[in-house]
């Protein structure tokens, strides 16, 4: 009887289920464990185990176990990924499949959060894809943000609480194939600056890098230029917080491997202080730069 109980709820939730109780996010599996509990109670009996039903022999109730197959079944099918993170952490996008066409996309902001940077009448323009790799709503903290996606901990934000990231899409700009080469003919990229986690709102709002911070950025350009238009743009911001931006501009490279240097850039005056000295390289870090990229017709692959 349990045995048929489980194969329906994998059955509802490979029919579409899913979408319906787990939101739109990242979440840890034992979240989504949750979700579905909620939505499926008479479907989850947690005294009927695994060990007593299948060659998997853990000791954990059989339900989540037809919860983890039903999403490696979806894995990879339009609304459950995994790239990216790391085990235990699924993807869900529920309307990952709505992108305009590509005549209607000119400009890719890679890492949106909450449009900070843009002006009041552009902050929804139809012409901009707005991507970011995690929701954000009013009021009710942050769930996780860093970069990549690793250890989501709930920590609100409790100073403001009016602040919200609402992508078009949720995606991760060091990967994605849904887009053809050279869709874009500008792009702004705004990845977090500091390595480690805070205990600030700043890294809340803006995340961090992590451990492998240097294949991060150096895939994410070299994602980001493949989606580039050749004669586009590419604006890049970066804080040096932690890492000096000559650090960072070594790690720029196309896909053929040709080191992409920025034409023009400039220092934000507020930022320029006081300079610090890199504990890595011994260069002096003095604050945000803007970065403009532009593709020439010689750097096609």
């Amino acid at each position: 009887m349990q045995q048929l109980q489980h194969r329906k709820l994998q059955k509802e939730l490979m029919d579409g289920g899913i979408t319906k109780v787990v939101p739109e996010g990242i979440h840890k599996i034992t979240v989504i464990y949750e979700y579905v509990k909620d939505s499926f109670p008479h479907l989850c009996d947690d005294d009927y185990l695994c060990s007593q039903c299948c060659t998997c022999g853990t000791n954990q109730p059989e339900w989540k176990h037809r919860v983890r197959t039903a999403l490696g079944s979806l894995k990879g099918k339009g609304d459950v990924e995994k790239d990216g993170l790391d085990r235990g952490w699924w993807r869900i996008t529920i309307n990952s499949t709505i992108i305009p066409t590509a005549n209607e996309l000119l400009i890719l902001d890679a890492t949106a959060g909450s449009r900070s940077i843009w002006h009041k009448n552009h902050k929804n323009n139809p012409n901009v894809l707005f991507l970011d790799q995690r929701i954000e709503v009013k009021g009710e903290g942050s769930q996780g943000v860093m970069m990549p996606r690793k250890d989501p901990d709930g920590v609100p934000i409790p100073s403001q609480p009016g602040w919200e990231c609402k992508p078009d899409i949720l995606g991760d700009f060091t990967y994605l194939p849904q887009f053809d080469d050279e869709t874009f003919n500008h792009i702004v990229w705004d990845p977090p600056h500091v390595k480690k986690k805070g205990t600030g709102f700043i890294t809340m709002k803006y995340g961090y890098l992590g451990h492998d911070w240097q294949e991060n950025l150096a895939k994410g350009f070299r994602e980001l230029w493949r989606l580039l238009k050749t004669n586009g743009t590419l604006v890049f911001k970066w804080a040096e917080n932690d890492i000096p931006k000559s650090v960072i501009e070594k790690l720029f490279r196309s896909e053929a491997g040709e080191p992409i240097d920025y034409c023009y850039g400039t220092q934000t005056k507020k930022s320029i202080g006081k300079a610090q000295c890199c504990s890595n390289c011994g260069d002096e870090i003095r604050g945000t730069w803007w970065l403009m990229y532009y593709k020439f017709p010689n750097y096609r692959d």
